[in-house]
């Protein structure tokens, strides 16, 4: 009996550990599906972001451009609020790969509402 529990737990152990990396493996091609699109649509949208005049009068630590491509992030994620937004920002490997795609750090999300009020 007891034999059997702990071959049921590994078992579920082991069945744990394979969703999670299914999970982590989703993540990465989502990002990378996102960025595959926008690129084949709108090919110079990062550097279009980049020739943005920053009206901004408090000095950040990321630019504006930075600040943009996470409110289209927050859009294209669905994320409802900055708090999901920045859930998925604690994801370190998810940090990493939006960095190495869209070439910017993930801003914290307070950051979006004062970048969306821009009077520009």
């Amino acid at each position: 009996m007891q034999r059997r529990l702990k071959k049921e737990k590994k078992r579920e152990k082991k069945l744990a550990q394979a969703a999670i990396r299914a999970q982590k493996a989703k993540k990465t091609e989502l990002i990378y599906q996102i960025y595959t699109t926008i690129t084949h649509h709108f090919p110079e949208l990062f550097d279009w972001m980049r020739e943005i005049d920053d009206p901004r009068k408090k000095a950040s630590q990321f630019e504006l451009a930075a600040h943009l491509t996470a409110c289209l992030a927050m859009f294209i994620f669905k994320a409802g609020s900055r708090n999901e937004y920045n859930q998925k920002r604690k994801d370190l490997q998810f940090q990493k790969n939006f960095k190495k795609l869209f070439g910017f750090p993930m801003p914290h999300g307070g950051g979006i509402p004062p970048t969306m009020s821009l009077n520009c």
